[in-house]
């Protein structure tokens, strides 16, 4: 327990010190009082609207998981999914590239009654959902845009290309995950033998013969999807409004700093292609090339004077913000679980 508590404090203090690194490092390179200046005079109509953003991202993943979980006859009502949510936003934030957010969404999807291989299809499908709909609208915004987009992040055209063709392997192995989990298996079987014949595995064969069972039920409601067309219109619906929502809190941020001068849809394509490009380093929360891509992607839409605390609203609001509220979430769940397991008085 006490070695467990301690890895949890020391994921936590990673982005904390980050905070106060990225803090130090910006108010030094730049004029503090500008700095200081600019983010007292933020837009709070603006800020609002960047509130409202981040509560429509949440609240879309939620509902994306409530409506996955309703087709699938299990009782997940709209709370127990936000706090699903919440859970694996934070283990996302605090883990190397966000590779503990599902796990634990699928641990707590089970601990709720939903079976084990529906909350994989049900997180596996919210992942790919977004992926494919911010590749495909990224793709659409970027060949529209794609003049002024060039000229914007011209100092990080090889380093988008790039980004982006990973991203575009990345969508397809979480399509063949959703079409062919056997595929994504064998890998997985074949490690089980050989730690099996190194002793470093107790009943190898019995862990592979749990391994097909669990992958024969997940294609099995992953195959059922594809006949089931008012279902994934719904999760891609819902997918593409949290992709809009969370790509458009930029924007918000950009109009509450008072600057007008680039269209709506330039400001949104430049972050999702930030976030394609970022989103592949692995760091808690891609920190350090989230806050270094800001720089590089939106330096010539931010004048010198805004960028740096237009950056730091904008990692609040995508990243802090989430691991707050979602450490907040974890700590109320641990404090009702204590008290229900507490033998009642009297």
């Amino acid at each position: 327990m006490k070695a467990s508590w301690a890895k949890w404090i020391g994921s936590i203090l990673f982005p904390v010190a980050s905070l106060a690194l990225l803090l130090v490092l910006g108010f030094t390179a730049s004029d503090v009082h500008l700095a200081w200046n600019a983010l007292l005079h933020v837009e709070h109509g603006f800020l609002m609207a960047t509130v409202g953003c981040w509560c429509a991202y949440v609240g879309f993943r939620a509902l994306g998981l409530a409506v996955f979980c309703k087709f699938q006859g299990c009782g997940l009502g709209l709370g127990g999914a936000l706090y699903v949510t919440f859970i694996g936003l934070f283990y996302s934030g605090i883990t190397p590239a966000a590779t503990g957010g599902q796990p634990m969404q699928v641990y707590e999807l089970n601990k709720r009654g939903v079976h084990a291989s529906i909350g994989t299809s049900a997180v596996a499908f919210e992942t790919a959902g977004f992926q494919f709909l911010l590749v495909a609208l990224a793709t659409i915004l970027w060949v529209w845009n794609r003049r002024t987009i060039s000229e914007t992040v011209s100092v990080a055209k090889w380093v988008l290309i790039g980004g982006f063709a990973m991203n575009l392997v990345w969508t397809v192995f979480l399509g063949l995950v959703l079409a062919k989990g056997a595929l994504v298996a064998r890998p997985i079987e074949w490690m089980l033998r050989m730690l099996g014949r190194a002793h470093l595995l107790r009943n190898p064969d019995g862990k592979v013969a749990g391994l097909r069972k669990y992958v024969a039920e997940y294609e099995s409601i992953s195959t059922d999807l594809f006949k089931r067309p008012a279902l994934i219109l719904s999760c891609a619906t819902l997918s593409a409004a949290q992709v809009i929502a969370y790509m458009s809190m930029v924007y918000f941020i950009y109009r509450g700093f008072g600057w007008i001068g680039m269209p709506y849809g330039v400001i949104v394509d430049i972050q999702m292609l930030l976030y394609l490009v970022a989103s592949m380093v692995p760091t808690p929360g891609a920190t350090g090339a989230q806050e270094g891509s800001f720089y590089v992607f939106l330096g010539k839409v931010f004048l010198e004077s805004s960028v740096f605390p237009a950056m730091l609203v904008w990692r609040f609001f995508t990243y802090y913000l989430m691991l707050i509220v979602g450490a907040l979430t974890l700590l109320s769940g641990i404090v009702h679980m204590k008290r229900r397991a507490k033998p009642e008085s009297g």
